[in-house]
């Protein structure tokens, strides 16, 4: 019963879940090393992937292509430190840490009715 449950659109929220967590461990250590001379703080890079999947879901080759290369993303691979900052600003690092909460809970929101309409839609409709 789990590999019918494992269905792209819940194979992409665990990558999103995924990534979101390591932003948030990355955003938490910023914040521990505030008061750290030399440190840079750490970020994952952007991947281009999703915003073509979201701009390809009328299409559905590139939209599968997308879905493909975000499941084969790797938020670990994509670390990157910002060079350009001279010293982290904690009131912007706690702004980055509230959107990443958000964002991480409306993933688990959409995970949860995801399950619940898979649910219903398993027991046919039944309560």
């Amino acid at each position: 019963m789990s590999l019918l449950l494992e269905t792209s659109t819940v194979s992409l929220l665990n990558k999103f879940l995924e990534g979101t967590l390591l932003e948030h461990k990355l955003i938490a250590n910023n914040i521990a090393n505030v008061d750290t001379q030399g440190y840079k703080a750490k970020t994952i890079k952007t991947n281009n992937n999703f915003t073509a999947l979201i701009n390809s879901l009328d299409n559905s080759h590139s939209s599968q292509s997308a879905i493909n290369s975000i499941k084969q993303w790797v938020p670990e691979h994509n670390i990157q430190s910002d060079s350009t900052a001279s010293k982290i600003e904690l009131e912007k690092e706690l702004a980055k840490l509230s959107k990443n909460v958000i964002h991480y809970q409306a993933i688990l929101t959409a995970k949860s009715k995801l399950n619940n309409m898979l649910t219903l839609a398993i027991k046919e409709g039944k309560s």
